[in-house]
């Protein structure tokens, strides 16, 4: 309720928000499992590749996690966007961003280019020893989906 009333406050300000404010915001709706209309993520993801100039891994990580637990998807361009700006800042992201930002990818049926899932897993697997079980876990389900999905209808 308290979040139908403050969202559409929020999107009224929309273009004085940072990136980390449209993070915060699709993390939050998720986390508290309510759901963004199509409309309403396209905007905010917009907005959120308007303002990333200096982005933050967690802030690009949450919100493509964000997105893909209300069950919702970015649009391909979107998506493209976000993971080229999460691998242009690969070095300063822990292991806990990589591994949601797969597993976002793969639980949304997401499309990734060979060479940026390389960049994406060979970044984690550098960071592997500061990893948790669960990022371990959840790299490993996203590669593996993400394979056997690029491989269905290869035969």
């Amino acid at each position: 309720m308290v979040m139908q009333c403050l969202l559409p406050a929020f999107m009224q300000q929309l273009t004085s928000a940072d990136s980390r404010h449209v993070a915060i915001v699709l993390y939050s709706v998720a986390n508290a499992k309510q759901r963004l209309s199509d409309k309403q993520v396209q905007r905010l993801l917009d907005h959120l590749l308007q303002c990333a100039a200096n982005p933050k891994p967690r802030d690009i990580s949450n919100s493509i996690w964000a997105v893909a637990t209300m069950g919702s998807r970015p649009t391909g361009q979107q998506l493209q966007q976000l993971l080229g700006i999460l691998t242009r800042i690969l070095h300063t992201a822990n292991p806990q961003a990589i591994a949601n930002t797969l597993w976002a990818v793969a639980t949304m049926g997401g499309r990734v280019p060979d060479e940026l899932l390389q960049q994406l897993v060979l970044a984690f697997a550098s960071k592997v020893q500061q990893a948790a079980p669960q990022d371990v876990k959840d790299t490993l389900w996203a590669v593996a989906t993400m394979d056997s999905s690029s491989r269905q209808g290869s035969c």
